[in-house]
């Protein structure tokens, strides 16, 4: 199983790999700073789901406007907002 997740705060996303770990440690974790790097690294990453963070202040875009252009490119691929 493999997890994408984006989040400008490394500590939610190293609190979030933790519990993933936890749960099973053979699941794929990945974790990106940068939306618009997140999106062009999908298709290696191949996903089973992506996790975001709904607001980034310091972001070009936010978690909504990312999971829409998820949802456009990857329609398949399950989002969820955090």
């Amino acid at each position: 199983f493999r997890i994408l997740a984006v989040d400008n705060n490394k500590e939610v996303l190293g609190t979030m790999k933790k519990i993933a770990e936890l749960a099973d440690p053979r699941i794929g974790f990945t974790a990106m700073y940068d939306y618009t790097e997140a999106l062009k690294a999908i298709p290696d990453i191949n996903p089973h789901i992506v996790l975001t963070d709904y607001s980034q202040p310091e972001a070009a875009i936010n978690g909504l406007a990312f999971a829409q252009a998820v949802k456009a490119r990857f329609p398949d691929t399950p989002i969820a907002l955090v």
